[in-house]
């Protein structure tokens, strides 16, 4: 999940990360880079699967708030 984090971390930090538009952008870029990482991998099983969105939603959560505290 570090890489997703990074990468979302890296995109605020080049955007208008004042701007709630875009950071929703950023993070439903971030949960289709998952899936699409999931399916690269041959990741079939459903509960995998969801622990990895959970981790993601739990993470963009921690950022987002973070966010709102700037």
């Amino acid at each position: 999940m570090s890489g997703l984090e990074t990468a979302i971390r890296n995109a605020l930090d080049r955007s208008d990360r004042a701007d709630r538009e875009i950071r929703a952008r950023i993070y439903q870029s971030a949960r289709q880079a998952l899936d699409a990482g999931l399916r690269k991998q041959g990741v079939t099983d459903r509960l995998v699967i969801m622990q990895q969105h959970e981790r993601l939603e739990e993470k963009i959560h921690e950022i987002e708030m973070e966010e709102l505290q700037r």
